[in-house]
């Protein structure tokens, strides 16, 4: 496998990243909060996310996710926020490679991103498949949550489903491009409250989410895309990737911790 050689080989030491690698519904954010207790691990302190990672309830938050799962929590620093991988943005911006150069290296290092890195390592949340992320950030540390597929389906329709839809993404002038002219078209059509399972319905019916009438084929859907996705988590083999698999009953924490302090880590998986 190629490694790209970019702006965060040249800039900072990319050994300094903690990634975790789930798909929605797995609970990663859950997992990014007990690694942000260790005393090297950087926390997002905000009174929206918690001013330690453990406040995971909350008598006031602006971030609309964590009405839905308290576990949820933005990449908040001083200065803004740390923009996230290529997954979450692939829709507004489908060029990998002119988002990270155009928007993601440039607004890391306005949010000082390399001076927290250089007191403390930091966890950023994604559901890029490890692969993709050991590619780009060679030297990171990638904790790739494995789940039941049916219970983390299931856990999606119940949290995921209903996240908010209508995401702006003003700093990389998301409101313009085709995917968000496509969603001021949903907002205009059907409120600018609609969540993720109404853009889905937007896109198959051109109509708001309805239980009654779309529930069955939205979970068959819902269920085949984390299959699909964690056949292939299943099958990843790399040095700096740490299998994590949440289906069991406890996390193998001092084996999460010996991965993560590890100069020269070999793949272990958490059984």
């Amino acid at each position: 496998m190629d490694t790209i050689i970019t702006w965060e080989e040249r800039v900072l030491d990319s050994s300094r990243l903690i990634f975790i690698s789930f798909e929605q519904g797995c609970g990663g954010h859950r997992l990014g909060r007990v690694i942000s207790c260790l005393p090297d691990v950087h926390w997002y302190s905000h009174r929206d996310n918690g001013i330690n990672p453990w406040n995971v309830h909350y008598k006031h938050t602006d971030i609309r996710q964590r009405l839905v799962s308290p576990y949820h929590y933005d990449r908040l620093v001083p200065k803004g926020s740390l923009p996230p991988l290529h997954d979450y943005v692939k829709d507004f911006i489908p060029d990998e490679e002119h988002y990270y150069n155009r928007f993601f290296y440039p607004r890391f290092e306005k949010m000082s991103g390399p001076e927290i890195m250089k007191k403390n390592r930091l966890v950023i949340c994604t559901h890029e498949l490890p692969e993709k992320i050991i590619k780009r950030f060679p030297k990171a540390k990638v904790l790739n949550l494995i789940g039941d597929s049916y219970d983390v389906g299931e856990r999606y329709l119940q949290t995921t489903a209903l996240f908010p839809g209508f995401l702006k993404m003003k700093w990389l002038g998301g409101e313009n491009t085709e995917y968000g002219k496509k969603l001021r078209t949903i907002a205009k059509e059907l409120g600018s409250d609609f969540t993720i399972r109404d853009i889905w319905a937007w896109d198959k019916y051109k109509t708001k989410y309805i239980e009654e009438k779309h529930c069955i084929i939205y979970s068959m859907d819902v269920h085949d895309m984390i299959r699909e996705h964690m056949w292939d988590r299943k099958h990843i083999n790399s040095n700096n990737v740490h299998d994590v698999y949440t289906s069991r009953s406890t996390y193998k924490w001092l084996r999460v911790k010996e991965f993560l302090n590890d100069t020269k880590p070999r793949q272990r998986r958490i059984r």
